[in-house]
């Protein structure tokens, strides 16, 4: 690089030490999730070691920021240099802990979500990363790896100039394959969570995954939320607030006059959120569990393609979720820059950040610079000049000064390159609608039809599937329908029964853009090149899929050696989207083809500059290629490679990318394939297992070949992995059930019991025992039988395989839970207690098991000595179960339902003879029940009450609002049948219940975790 600016910035790679709580024992067990083929990790520990951990720092004079790209290329933390702290979240210990889809997790920085909802597959693992030192003196950290489900591609550029305060991350996420799939990505970055946090996000509105509508910054109750300490109410919070057009937030510590200000353009980045544990012990705990002391409790500060992270009820709101279509890519900039002494934020952008505060006859104004700012600042009242003065800061200094003024409109402008008016807040408010129309007909068609296409958007293509058939059942000839259920079925590899839909589509309407393409990639799989050819060309007319159909069309005069033709349209499509790495692709081997080497190397740098992480272009060149397999797992971004090689025609290539990386046996499936060679079919059959999860469709045909040469169990077993994936559990049992007991591979059994389990004709137990004896040095076996045995209603056999667990694995918290509540469901409740108060569990997020079995058993011991007259003990327990041991991974939260704890202890009173602390106790249950708005089997306790009270028109009252509003729950009928007295009925309801749980009822999956102990007291009646 030229020294031809006064300033740089650096960048540099060390390994530094960490104190780090390290994650392992990756699940062998195969589970069929939204995220498959990624595996979860079940290890997390308390003990600490020290770890080096690769840290690329990027600096210059005035800020510092670390990346991980060992903990999914997170930005680790970020420091204001001239005062040392720090504005972006810096934990300083590695601890993992299962809060993430696949469990490890570590707090802190800034992590990079793309793919699925929820924290990212590649949140904790290695990525693949790139450093470089840029001609205009700044430095670039480039990190990224594929999302495998979606077989998308992430990368983010983390950019450092020498002479900015503010760091930037420049991500770019394209779908290189031939389906939509979810639009997901968050940006979540953490700061600390003190008192004096103040939350600077513009907005008239927040709303929840669901797409619920509150007020912000005030809420309903009238508390301003954007005061991190008011929120101190209720459990964890998620603000996604909205209903202003800006481009700007700010964190601010008002202790400090120092904080976290963000700026990204608002087509690129709409949404903005807060999520904030609960300020409780039942988010405080997470203080402990993610850090050591020394660094406080932190908040998380999100940004979004979208305006929240939808759940499945978003969809019945107008916050519905996106595709990410085939063929196309977002890109967005983001800067994260340290803001002080200006108290506050109304607009910031790359050269500083603005507060204006106008209050009593005065205004005060601020400006905290991001760059050299050498200009001149006007200040303008109603239109009239008011300061006009030059000013000359250094990135991170501050301008702040008050004025005399009575005016209503204030204006601020610095030079060209910056202005604010104090009108902007007003007009900035949106007018979009925030709820769906009440009108809205949910049963009809175009209803049922935008809840398919939701699902589908969030890969529920199951239920996708079942809705769109619900419209073809009221109209056989939906368009929509036809050629959404032909896309499923093709990704289903279903190809016949899609062609059938797909013509239907497109017998109604031959030019229909999405039929056209679906029947497009359809024929390429029956062989139907022209087809093919017609259906992309029709398709190519639409905006919508112009690029993509051109690039299909590209792929097929390629594959046939027609080069000419094949870089007509790579260009076409690229006219349409420079940005198309595909079309890209394709012109660099239509210029390899024809001898064009410059071309072709012009092109593969092009394709660099968009991704520097690209493993074809870096195959392709020859150059650095070991850079794009730190990945997790390297043998994926060979395979998924060789695939694209091989679809075009180009074999050879395919062989040469997989002979990179052959530790797989999936690799080696495929390189006996392209070879037809039998020693790499064998050494593909000979490898383990372990760990080997494939997903893609291609891979299927493969496997089928692989059959015809060498029936082999594993080949059955990925095969049937593939279609089990894929929702054809039908298919997947029969691949499962021919292997018979062939297999000598203990996780293969567990996985079975999982596909088959709720077969009739099944027998699981024989599955679990054959696991077990193939590996009895393995926990899940002892926890898959125990599990088994408590569904089959053998408590016995629960609790005698979950003791021989814990015996073989006495540090294993799981096990210990499991004895614990096996001791407790046969009704050895100070035993269960004892186990309990010994184990610490390592808790999930949102988990609350080992609280809720550690209740049931204070509870079930209490009645116990209650009937046997033990009055001193009872109320002994009943009080250690008003407890919220933290040893179990639960903190108590604010707001708590001890309506059975009452309930028992007015028990206790009434035999003592004091009627008054009794019939207090009573009310107090009475008067929860009447006001909560939650309902649960606590109201039943209520209702008795009431009865018992000559009120049984307002039991009744109460019991029936529960049952009309939850029709469909068995809870609330057992309820009113015991308060009717209606025993028979109350009994077959029970039966049903338990039924339904498939487990018993001191389950805590059950949805109603209290009802077991409500049972038990209505038997004291």
């Amino acid at each position: 690089m030229k020294d031809t600016f006064a300033q740089k910035a650096t960048i540099s790679e060390e390994v530094i030490n960490f104190k780090t709580y390290p994650y392992s024992d990756p699940d062998p067990v195969a589970h069929i999730t939204k995220y498959y083929p990624y595996y979860r990790f079940d290890g997390f520990t308390n003990t600490p070691k020290e770890q080096g951990w690769k840290i690329i720092t990027l600096e210059n004079q005035y800020i510092k920021v670390l990346v991980a790209p060992e903990i999914g290329g997170k930005v680790l933390g970020a420091i204001d240099k001239a005062s040392g702290e720090e504005f972006i979240y810096f934990n300083k210990v590695v601890k993992f802990r299962d809060i993430a889809m696949r469990g490890a997790w570590t707090s802190g920085g800034i992590e990079f979500n793309f793919g699925s909802i929820g924290h990212a597959p590649t949140t904790a693992s290695p990525v693949n990363y790139l450093l470089q030192e840029n001609t205009d003196g700044s430095v670039s950290c480039f990190v990224g790896a594929p999302d495998i489900t979606s077989r998308t591609e992430w990368r983010v550029e983390v950019r450092l100039q020498p002479d900015k305060s503010y760091f930037e991350t420049k991500a770019i996420w394209y779908n290189p394959s031939n389906l939509n799939t979810s639009l997901y990505n968050w940006m979540t970055a953490s700061v600390d969570a003190t008192d004096d946090l103040e939350y600077y996000f513009p907005g008239t509105i927040e709303i929840g995954h669901g797409g619920e509508v509150s007020p912000w910054p005030v809420n309903e109750k009238g508390i301003d939320v954007s005061y991190y300490k008011n929120n101190n109410f209720g459990g964890p919070k998620s603000y996604h607030v909205l209903g202003e057009y800006a481009e700007h937030f700010l964190c601010y510590f008002r202790d400090k006059d120092f904080g976290l200000g963000h700026w990204s353009a608002y087509d690129e980045k709409p949404g903005q959120k807060i999520w904030i544990w609960g300020l409780s012990r039942q988010g405080e705990i997470w203080t402990d569990l993610l850090t050591d002391p020394g660094n406080v409790q932190y908040t998380e500060i999100q940004t979004g393609l979208l305006f929240n992270q939808a759940a499945e009820k978003s969809a019945e709101t107008p916050y519905k979720h996106l595709f990410f279509n085939a063929g196309s890519e977002y890109k967005f900039n983001e800067l994260w820059f340290p803001v002080k002494e200006i108290g506050g934020m109304v607009k910031a952008d790359e050269y500083g950040s603005l507060n204006v505060e106008h209050a009593d006859g005065k205004v005060k104004i601020g400006f905290c610079a991001n760059q050299n700012i050498t200009d001149e600042l006007t200040v303008l009242a109603d239109g009239k000049e008011i300061v006009r003065k030059n000013i000359s800061l250094k990135p991170t200094e501050a301008f702040v000064e008050m004025y005399e003024v009575t005016a209503e409109d204030i204006q601020v402008k610095i030079g060209n390159i910056f202005s604010y008016s104090t009108k902007e807040r007003k007009e900035r408010a949106l007018a979009k609608p925030t709820e769906i129309s009440k009108d809205f007909n949910w049963d009809s068609t175009d209803a049922i039809f935008s809840a398919g296409v939701g699902m589908e958007k969030q890969r529920n293509y199951k239920g996708a599937e079942e809705k769109y058939s619900r419209v073809l059942e009221q109209n056989p000839f939906h368009t929509g329908a036809l050629s959404k259920m032909a896309g499923l079925l093709y990704r289903k590899m279903e190809h016949q029964k899609a062609d059938e839909y797909a013509l239907k589509a497109l017998s109604n309407d031959t030019y229909n853009p999405e039929a056209n393409y679906i029947f497009g990639l359809i024929s390429l799989k029956l062989d139907r090149k022209y087809d093919a050819l017609d259906a992309f060309s029709m398709a190519a007319r639409s905006m919508e899929f112009r690029s993509l159909a051109y690039t299909q069309i590209s792929t097929i005069f390629f594959a046939d050696g027609e080069t000419s033709k094949s870089l007509k349209y790579a260009n076409e499509a690229l006219d349409y989207n420079q940005n198309n790495i595909n079309a890209l692709k394709l012109k660099a081997l239509d210029f390899e083809r024809v001898g064009r080497q410059q071309q072709r190397n012009e092109v593969l740098d092009k394709i660099l500059s968009i991704d520097p992480l690209n493993a074809f272009a870096r195959f392709e060149k020859g150059e650095d290629f070991a850079k794009v397999l730190n990945y997790e797992m390297p043998h994926e971004i060979c395979l998924e490679q060789a695939i694209a090689y091989f679809n075009l025609g180009l074999k050879e290539k395919a062989v040469q990318i997989l002979q990179l990386n052959t530790s797989n046996p999936i690799v080696n499936y495929w390189l006996a394939f392209l070879k037809g060679d039998s020693e790499y079919l064998e050494k593909a059959i000979q490898a383990s297992p372990n760990l080997v999860y494939p997903s893609r469709n291609e891979t299927a045909e493969v496997l089928k070949w692989a059959l015809s040469k060498n029936q082999n169990w594993k080949t059955n077993y990925y095969l049937g992995l593939i279609y089990w994936s894929k929702g054809l559990t039908d298919k997947a049992k029969e691949y499962f059930i021919e292997c018979n007991d062939q297999p000598d591979y203990f996780a293969f059994y567990l996985t079975r019991f999982n596909l088959l389990k709720a077969d009739a004709d099944y027998n699981g137990e024989n599955d679990l025992l054959k696991a077990y004896e193939l590996n009895n040095n393995e926990w899940r076996c002892y926890m898959s039988l125990s599990n088994y045995y408590e569904s089959e209603q053998k408590f016995t056999d629960v609790l005698s395989w979950a003791e021989k667990g814990f015996l073989k694995f006495p540090n294993n918290y799981v096990l210990a839970f499991q004895k614990a509540k096996a001791l407790l469901i046969n009704g050895r409740y100070q035993e269960s207690l004892n186990v309990l108060i010994k184990t610490n569990i390592l808790p999930n997020e949102g988990a609350s098991a080992g609280r809720v079995t550690y209740r049931q058993a204070c509870v079930m011991d209490a009645i116990d000595k209650l009937q046997k007259n033990k009055s001193k003990s009872a109320i002994s327990r009943i009080n250690q179960a008003r407890q919220w041991p933290e040893n179990l991974g639960v903190g108590k939260p604010y707001e708590t339902d001890e309506r059975i704890e009452d309930y028992l202890e007015s028990l206790y009173w009434h035999k003592k003879g004091n009627v008054s602390i009794a019939n207090k106790l009573e009310n107090s249950i009475v008067d929860f029940s009447l006001n909560t708005t939650e309902f649960s089997s606590g109201q039943y306790l209520g209702a008795v009450l009431l009865k018992k009270n000559d009120r049984m028109k307002e039991a009744q009252e109460l019991l029936a609002k529960w049952k009309n509003n939850q029709p469909e729950n068995l809870i609330a009928q057992w309820s009113y049948a015991k308060l009717m007295e209606e025993n028979s009925k109350a009994e077959s309801i029970l039966k049903d219940i338990l039924k339904e749980s498939g487990v018993t009822l001191f389950s805590p999956q059950n949805r109603d975790r209290a009802f077991a102990l409500v049972v038990a007291l209505s038997e004291l009646e």
